[in-house]
């Protein structure tokens, strides 16, 4: 029987946790308020999550959802950052700047 396990590559803790902590405060910047779930690939199972004070508990889980629909490949974002809270741009905005601030990704 073939160990599936773990064969494909996944985001570290560390990586994880930078993105939550980047993107939160890409967001703390702005004024804005946020949950981030960060979610490995392929499995879909969370690394490292976070949820600002004064965001509600949905939110999160609108967050969670949207890093699992990322790693189903709806999403073009690497690692499979999943933010929500501010408004749509916003969000997006506080995604780019988390991958940036930890190199998994370049300014266009």
């Amino acid at each position: 029987m073939t160990d599936l396990t773990r064969q494909l590559p996944v985001i570290s803790y560390e990586a994880a946790a930078g993105l939550v902590t980047a993107a939160m405060s890409h967001a703390r910047d702005n004024g804005w308020s946020i949950a981030v779930v960060i979610q490995d690939n392929p499995w879909g199972d969370a690394v490292a999550s976070g949820r600002m004070d004064g965001v509600a508990l949905p939110i999160q889980e609108i967050a969670s959802d949207k890093a699992y629909t990322a790693t189903l490949g709806k999403s073009t974002r690497a690692f499979f950052v999943g933010v929500s809270g501010a408004v749509g741009p916003e969000d997006v905005s506080c995604t780019q700047a988390a991958l940036l601030a930890l190199g998994f990704e370049t300014k266009n």
